[in-house]
């Protein structure tokens, strides 16, 4: 029985943190998605345009603004709120973008979509929309 609780420990100290942003990037490469909230943290920014860039995805942050004042719970941690975001995106099929949210509030949503599949309505897609419960 210890054993089995040893492992369990083991197991939950191993286990990734969860991020705290919505990602999607298909096998193949033909989908990327990403949403970015007020919970996004700094980590989750750095690992996101580092995963974008394997898929031939160049996310340029041009402004990122965190409020020291204001804390979201991520994975156990605090962090800071992201308040303010601007980013250029360029793919390496030519499409590129830009997209902003000078003034996150809870339940504000920035996205991007990248989907090259045949057929897709867009090629490129960045939206703000608000996804406050009612």
């Amino acid at each position: 029985m210890n054993w089995l609780l040893t492992l369990s420990a083991i197991f939950i100290l191993l286990s990734p943190p969860q991020p705290s942003y919505e990602k999607t990037c298909s096998p193949n490469g033909d989908v990327a998605y990403v949403e970015f909230t007020n919970k996004t943290t700094f980590d989750d920014l750095v690992s996101i345009k580092a995963e974008f860039a394997k898929k031939g995805i160049e996310l340029a942050y041009l402004l990122i603004e965190f409020d020291e004042n204001k804390t979201h719970k991520v994975n156990g941690e605090s962090h800071y709120a992201l308040t303010a975001l601007s980013f250029n995106v360029s793919c390496s099929d030519g499409s590129s973008g830009s997209g902003k949210c000078l003034n996150f509030m809870d339940g504000d949503v920035l996205s991007f979509l990248h989907d090259t599949r045949k057929g897709a309505p867009d090629n490129i897609k960045i939206e703000l929309r608000d996804e406050t419960p009612r």
